[in-house]
């Protein structure tokens, strides 16, 4: 259960949004709505079973609120009458209706395609259109960068063409980490324009794009590493000032860093609070990966993530350790590693620089059956 002050409340219109984007709201209203946060449609249309189906079968929408302006005001006893099959009323009221309830019920941000209801709003407000060129390249990843939404007022005097988004804004964070020298490093390039600055790379979500949001968060990871493939999940998704962001998080092998050094720190370091010049949303956003790994670890295969394919079992156990941030018994580790994954250990012996037995190298073959 999401503390209240967690909960995402997104409102979306049908009618020149919804299904306009079909794909894209289907995606984005699921994705909110099974992760615990609220999808409020809000909607002139009458509410009515048939309008419930359209949502669900054909526009194949989630919510967990319908707000209809047509019945809110029936019930109120305002005077409604119809053309053509379609309602009208005092346009004042009707206007008003879906700023009156986004006041009152929260809502972070509402996506319209209209700009008379944006002088009512005194909450986040964005008219939707289905096109606009951008006037930024958000490229190349690697200079990093931040994508966040136009700001709409309660004035009309600021209700103008550069108030509007040309889609919802969603973007996609991707944190990357790796096991090197003995820590947990994450994978922090600069940022546009600030080079003394460091976050998280990023794309911004469009549907005019195509694929979905882990076909995004793919693509970051091939650029940023040259990997297609990696242990990568989704981590959560965050509700920014009149910004939804979702993020995932790779975890990649040593050898993957490539020659980007300088753009790794140490998740310690960061978690400690030492300096690194991040922004709080995303120190916030590493902390929930490291609560995340913390908890995963021990009952998933996660920490094959990190390591080469072939691999000892020291450095096994010492990403567990960096993990957990303790020391492990390497008799009860290996015994505990054994119990629930397929271990092959290879004739071949890790060469070592120093004196003394090498160790045997070994090779992740799964999970058991029984685990």
């Amino acid at each position: 259960m999401k503390h209240k002050d967690e909960i995402i409340r997104l409102g979306i219109d049908i009618h020149g949004v919804a299904d306009t984007f079909p794909d894209f709201f289907s995606k984005l209203s699921r994705e909110l709505v099974n992760q615990g946060h609220e999808v409020h449609i809000i909607t002139g249309a009458e509410h009515t079973r048939s309008l419930e189906h359209y949502l669900k079968n054909q526009l194949d929408l989630a919510w967990t609120h319908l707000f209809s302006v047509t019945t809110y005001h029936k019930r109120e006893g305002s005077e409604v009458t119809y053309i053509d099959g379609n309602p009208y009323m005092d346009s004042r009221l009707w206007n008003r209706s879906k700023a009156e309830y986004c006041r009152n019920n929260a809502i972070e941000l509402h996506l319209d395609n209209s700009d008379i209801y944006g002088k009512y709003f005194s909450t986040p407000y964005a008219r939707l259109t289905d096109s606009i060129s951008y006037e930024e390249d958000f490229s190349p990843l690697s200079q990093g960068g931040e994508w966040h939404a136009t700001n709409a007022g309660s004035d009309p005097s600021f209700y103008t063409t550069k108030t509007t988004c040309p889609l919802p804004t969603v973007s996609v964070e991707m944190l990357i980490a790796t096991f090197h020298q003995g820590e947990i490093k994450i994978l922090l390039p600069k940022k546009r324009g600030r080079s003394e600055s460091r976050c998280l790379p990023f794309l911004p979500f469009t549907p005019s794009e195509g694929g979905s949001l882990e076909i995004c968060a793919a693509r970051i990871l091939e650029s940023m590493t040259g990997l297609k493939e990696s242990w990568m999940e989704q981590l959560k998704t965050y509700g920014e000032t009149r910004h939804l962001v979702t993020s995932y998080f790779s975890l990649i092998p040593e050898k993957a860093m490539g020659d980007q050094e300088e753009s790794w720190f140490s998740l310690q370091e960061i978690t400690q609070g030492q300096k690194v010049p991040l922004s709080e949303f995303h120190k916030r956003l590493i902390l929930d990966f490291w609560d995340r790994i913390k908890g995963k670890i021990s009952y998933t295969p996660l920490a094959f993530g990190m390591l080469e394919e072939r691999f000892t079992w020291t450095e096994l156990r010492s990403i567990y350790e960096a993990v957990l941030e303790k020391s492990i018994d390497p008799a009860n580790f290996r015994k505990m590693i054994k119990t629930h994954y397929a271990i092959k250990s290879l004739k071949e012996k890790k060469v070592k620089s120093t004196a003394g037995r090498p160790p045997e190298l070994l090779i992740y073959e799964g999970i058991h059956d029984v685990y």
